[in-house]
């Protein structure tokens, strides 16, 4: 590798690290993270965090004619990575698929969980400072489920007709059929509480959220410039700015990162993290909790309709060659 690449100043480690709320919501999007590692200006090792700074984001994303911004539809990593920082849900989940409270602070069920009773939590307001309220999570779930618009959030099994505001921090939600974990429901991929009222999410509106970060600008298909949430409610965010670039190869991802145009790159190939594991200048980032990969058969039809056919499947596959072979050593 060329040396005025290998050796540029990087971003350092713990200045991208440097609030879990923002960076690390970007991390999450990506099977396979590389970052900068080089020092930075950062500080000692292990030193305190630095406030300030714009993390540049190389993310998968989409063409201009189908990229959105509304976080009910966002369909590529780097459209989610745009939601999961300028808006925020009611629960989310853990890497350990424990639920943690985020917008709401209570989930509270009936005896025979046909209702649930949300609690919102106290003092959260939107960017532009209006408070959260009830009627922000009708609007939310009205919006999700309205025939008329296709939404990718999955609240089939609430029934909007008997869900109801119960002062300005409650929610009582009427369910079509008992449910015992209305908690994972809530923390589906697209279910974004958004501000009441909002219907268009373009770059001349550049609609507010509750989460870590605020739109400042978005080109569909480019890139989306975020900018620090002043009043955000689960503490200080310490970038000033997140800049999310749409790359939609990972070989102009990696591009991206090498020649100094972006910070991080994600969902790089196995190939290249393979090759750049070494790199003193470069750090690959693996998700904790992993991902999976499966083959998909049909089995309600021949041949995989039987078992034996489908132990068979199983068994034919070499599983060490293949994470050599295949995932060169990350599976």
């Amino acid at each position: 590798m060329d040396n005025s690449i290998r050796h540029r100043r990087t971003l350092g480690r713990r200045e991208m690290l440097l609030r879990s709320a923002g960076a690390l919501g970007l991390l999450a999007t990506g099977a396979l993270t590389l970052t900068g590692c080089g020092d930075g200006g950062t500080g000692p090792q292990g030193g305190p965090p630095r406030a300030g700074g714009r993390l540049r984001a190389a993310i998968a994303g989409r063409a201009a004619s189908v990229d959105v911004l509304d976080p009910h539809l966002a369909g590529s990593s780097a459209g989610g990575a745009v939601s999961k920082n300028v808006w925020d849900k009611l629960v989310a989940y853990n890497n350990d698929l424990t639920l943690r409270f985020r917008l709401a602070s209570a989930l509270e069920p009936n005896a025979d969980g046909s209702e649930w009773r949300i609690t919102l939590r106290p003092g959260v307001v939107f960017s532009d400072g209006s408070p959260l309220t009830a009627r922000d999570v009708l609007w939310s779930f009205e919006r999700m489920l309205d025939p008329a618009r296709p939404s990718s959030g999955d609240l089939a099994v609430v029934d909007m007709s008997r869900t109801r505001a119960d002062g300005d921090l409650g929610v009582v939600v009427a369910m079509k059929t008992p449910i015992a974990d209305f908690g994972s429901v809530l923390a589906g991929w697209y279910c974004y509480v958004i501000k009441d009222g909002t219907t268009v999410f373009d770059r001349n509106t550049l609609p507010v959220g509750t989460g870590p970060f605020a739109l400042a600008n978005w080109s569909p298909g480019d890139r989306t410039l975020l900018r620090r949430n002043e009043k955000y409610w689960d503490g200080p965010v310490h970038l000033d700015e997140v800049e999310i670039i749409q790359i939609a190869e990972t070989e102009a991802r990696m591009n991206a990162f090498l020649s100094g145009a972006a910070d991080t790159a994600h969902e790089m190939s196995y190939l290249q993290a393979h090759t750049l594991a070494n790199d003193p200048n470069a750090q690959v980032v693996t998700p904790p909790a992993g991902l999976m990969g499966a083959f998909q058969m049909r089995v309600d039809v021949a041949p995989f309709d039987d078992v034996r056919v489908r132990q068979a499947m199983r068994l034919a596959v070499d599983r060490e060659a293949m994470v050599e072979a295949v995932y060169y050593g990350f599976g």
